[in-house]
């Protein structure tokens, strides 16, 4: 789109190169070659990789070379990360001794990007390409680092502080899943770093040298030197228009229509799932996903449409307000605090197919003083074994000061099972059921119930809870209620605190914690643990924003069910409900607990009659 009062037709290189007869010398012809190429990022892909780019990939990739400030949003399978790897590989190779950063939330999205751009040249077709890596990647711990030409491409995970971005010097920041990024980070550390030129001594001295020339009549202005300005591209899928993501968004579109010179820096794609040409997508699977989600997910995901709050029983909204930021305590934890104390919270399912519900888990970090608590680790495991749900939950056991452990009554068996193991009796562990009648008519005697038999020192801390109709509604609305008075918490992510958790030994070698069998170890394992448990954690919060109350045909009761059109979905990709099941206990058993701990129950005195004599 052009607009009035700006400058916005690029030359036309094409058409000036085509201009030119006769014969080229070599030097001549190198030159006319290297811009060719550069004014056709479609042809240099080919030409280096051997991969033919769709139209709208080379318009994406041309905006990104044209703006300083880009963003690109953009529906799933539109090749986000694919053309955020090519963009990085090309910009090194077209601006020499640059040294672009791959950020993310976590290391694991900024080593996909990476990943991508280790196929491209290590492909059949990329021998090209391969000649210009005159080194092997580097695969540290926490840094992945690839030499393109005299041009550096780094990944790395990044801290709520910015301290690995401040420790390096990046002529372009490359953020993917912009969406995740913590807001302060974004306004805090990377745009400030964006506001400053790189070797501003340097240009100076060239800037004096051209004026100098220009003054005697040996250069002209079109001649200057063209420098390269600090650049940012963030790659996402759209967000809630209350999230940080929506309002960059809007700041870009309305600096980008004020139509001053600097509008020229600014640009944003926006494309839906709909504009991909027909070989790209497979739209029958597409077709399935829309009868498989949530209307307002859909949108977000596959038509790039940033939509208002979830819309389910639970805000997103307050679910945010609730989350700690990163930076502040409590973070999500991998071993407990000694002077704390956790509860935990257990759905178990015991299928072993790869479609079956998570085997979830859910540890809170105890506020006493305050009455609240904080979900700071989580466990998710669909088709597991069930020695492997045994050995996570004995790490839990062992690793944090767990004084309630609540889970579904149909599980009431797992903690027998537990019970009779060698892998509890190896640690000496053994749990016990208390008589948690918190659902008696007379609660007050209930909790006195539960009181009298729940002993922490003899292990009796279990609860078993019956999932009846009047026990999931008042649950659900306690739940609510929680969110409206912030009860309960979500820990940040453990991004400054990274480092000091990486030092922490836990048995992870024995953990099977996800599904995804990334093949890790050492240090390398023990962060893309620690990282997971953040994306858990946020799984937490989406499975409980798709939540819808509906009512039985009777009216009688009511049932709190993802979307029916997201239950029909039976891939092993699904979105599940059992992290939320999780929080739902978890909430319910701090009441429990803090209820039972804290309330004074006396016997009721007896009344003796008397006589007036």
């Amino acid at each position: 789109m052009l607009f009035p009062g700006l400058n916005t037709q690029l030359p036309d290189i094409n058409g000036e190169l085509a201009s030119i007869e006769g014969y080229l010398s070599e030097e001549k012809a190198k030159e006319v070659l290297a811009k060719y190429i550069m004014a056709n990022p479609a042809v240099s892909v080919e030409l280096m990789t051997g991969i033919k780019l769709y139209p709208f990939q080379e318009m994406i990739l041309r905006a990104m070379f044209q703006k300083d400030f880009f963003l690109l949003i953009c529906g799933r399978g539109l090749s986000k990360s694919f053309l955020g790897a090519t963009f990085c590989w090309l910009y090194a190779l077209y601006n020499p001794n640059i040294r672009i950063g791959i950020l993310s939330s976590s290391f694991r999205q900024s080593r996909i990007i990476f990943n991508y751009i280790e196929k491209q040249f290590e492909g059949t077709d990329g021998a090209l390409l391969g000649q210009c890596v005159p080194n092997k990647p580097s695969h540290l711990n926490d840094i992945w680092k690839l030499q393109v030409g005299s041009s550096e491409i780094v990944a790395l995970p990044l801290g709520s502080s910015g301290a690995k971005l401040r420790g390096f010097r990046f002529n372009c920041i490359l953020v993917d899943e912009l969406l995740l990024m913590p807001p302060n980070t974004i306004t805090e550390v990377i745009f400030p770093f964006l506001s400053v030129l790189t070797d501003p001594t340097k240009r100076d001295e060239i800037i004096n040298k051209e004026d100098r020339l220009i003054a005697r009549g040996l250069m002209t202005e079109a001649d200057r030197t063209k420098f390269i300005n600090p650049k940012f591209i963030g790659l996402s899928s759209a967000s809630y228009k209350f999230e940080f993501l929506y309002k960059l968004y809007e700041e870009y579109c309305r600096t980008i229509y004020k139509m001053e010179p600097k509008s020229k820096s600014y640009g944003v794609i926006k494309l839906a799932y709909d504009i991909a040409p027909p070989n790209l997508l497979a739209y029958d699977y597409i077709e399935k996903q829309k009868d498989t989600m949530s209307e307002a997910q859909f949108n977000r995901e596959y038509g790039s449409m940033f939509t208002d709050d979830s819309g389910g029983y639970f805000s997103k909204r307050k679910m945010d307000t609730c989350t700690i930021m990163p930076g502040n305590e409590p973070t999500i934890e991998i071993a407990g605090d000694p002077k704390a104390k956790y509860i935990v919270a257990i759905d178990p399912s015991f299928s072993a197919a790869e479609t079956s519900d998570h085997y979830a888990m859910g540890l809170f970090k105890l506020n006493e003083e305050k009455r609240k608590a904080t979900l700071v680790h989580n466990y998710a495991v669909a088709g597991g074994k069930l020695q492997d749900h045994m050995t996570y939950f004995s790490y839990l056991l062992r690793y944090f000061n767990i004084v309630y452990v609540i889970i579904d009554q149909a599980g009431h068996w797992f903690v027998d099972e537990c019970n009779a193991s060698v892998i509890f009796a190896k640690h000496n562990l053994r749990l016990e059921f208390f008589d948690a009648d918190f659902e008696n008519v007379d609660y007050m005697e209930g909790l006195k119930n539960a009181k009298d038999s729940y002993k922490p020192g003899t292990k009796a801390i279990c609860h078993s809870q019956r999932f009846s109709p009047e026990w999931i509604r008042l649950a659900n609305e306690y739940l609510s209620a929680s969110f409206d008075h912030q009860l309960i918490w979500f820990a940040a992510r453990a991004l400054d605190k990274l480092e000091a958790l990486k030092k922490i030994d836990i048995p992870l070698d024995e953990l099977v914690y996800d599904n995804r069998g990334e093949q890790l170890e050492g240090v390398a394992k023990k962060s893309d643990f620690i990282e997971y448990q953040g994306d858990l954690i946020d799984m937490v919060k989406k499975e409980t924003a798709l939540i819808e109350i509906r009512p039985s045909p009777t009216g009688a009761t009511q049932s709190f069910q993802l979307p029916q059109s997201v239950r029909r979905d039976d891939s092993a990709n699904k979105t599940r409900k059992d992290n939320y099941t999780t929080l739902l206990l978890g909430n319910w058993a701090c009441k429990c607990y803090y209820d039972m701990i804290y309330t004074n129950i006396q016997e009721p005195l007896s009344f003796t009659p008397f006589f007036i004599k």
